[in-house]
């Protein structure tokens, strides 16, 4: 029988040689990844575009966008999200291509801008925005919350996924105008039960907010007002 320390050895060149045949790459510009790197190569993580808006989350134009229909603490987004660059293919390799560890690093690297960008110091309970369930066995996980999972790690922020519930699998908000999203997203969302403490509502990107407006509306109807949206990413807002 084999030694432990040559099961090692095979073990380590097994790896090797699959690294060889299958090389990890980055999941935003598809370059090889180097020893160090994970999931992301660090040119496109430096090259991510920051929105600036952490450091003041009730004032600032994704919570302008937001106010209004319902009530809430603040809003923000870590980075813009621009179509074909990285952010994009990031997103799209977190929700269709069966990439939930990436959802984790991804929050993890939230929580991390959170803690030395943010004001707001308060405990908070993070609700990701839920998916239906029929979607949820089709995906095999929640994206969104995988990137609360990453957080909670980062911030040792408690995680309530089970506190809000999508009661209708709608059908797709792509190419419709924000009235029409809001149509289709009203009441779908049901929040099970108060709770005291102030609560970050998790997304991977924000583009016309419908969806999210639509769970801080459920958690309203609950009494739940001290609430803050907290995107991964967000489609850039333009005067």
């Amino acid at each position: 029988m084999l030694s432990s320390r040559w099961k090692f050895q095979v073990l380590r060149w097994f790896s090797g040689f699959v690294e060889l045949l299958f090389p990890k790459v980055c999941l935003a510009c598809g370059d090889e990844l180097v020893p160090g790197e994970d999931f992301v190569c660090l040119h496109c993580m430096m090259d991510l575009p920051p929105t600036g808006l952490l450091g003041n989350p009730a004032h600032n134009p994704i919570m302008d966008k937001l106010v209004g229909k319902v009530s809430l603490s603040g809003a923000v987004a870590v980075y813009w999200f621009d179509k074909h660059a990285a952010v994009q293919h990031l997103m799209h390799a977190l929700k269709y291509k069966k990439q939930a560890e990436l959802g984790i690093r991804l929050g993890r690297l939230m929580g991390a801008e959170w803690q030395y960008n943010c004001p707001m110091k308060e405990a908070f309970v993070l609700i990701p925005v839920p998916l239906h369930p029929a979607r949820l066995r089709k995906r095999g996980y929640n994206q969104a919350e995988q990137l609360a999972l990453g957080f909670a790690e980062k911030t040792g922020f408690p995680l309530a996924p089970h506190l809000l519930k999508r009661r209708v699998n709608n059908i797709t908000q792509t190419g419709k105008t924000k009235e029409d999203r809001w149509q289709n997203v009203r009441s779908i969302f049901e929040c099970t039960e108060y709770i005291h403490q102030p609560v970050i509502l998790v997304d991977d990107v924000i583009t016309t907010g419908s969806t999210l407006e639509a769970c801080i509306a459920a958690l309203n109807q609950k009494g739940i007002t001290r609430i803050v949206v907290l995107s991964f990413a967000a489609a850039r807002i333009h005067p």
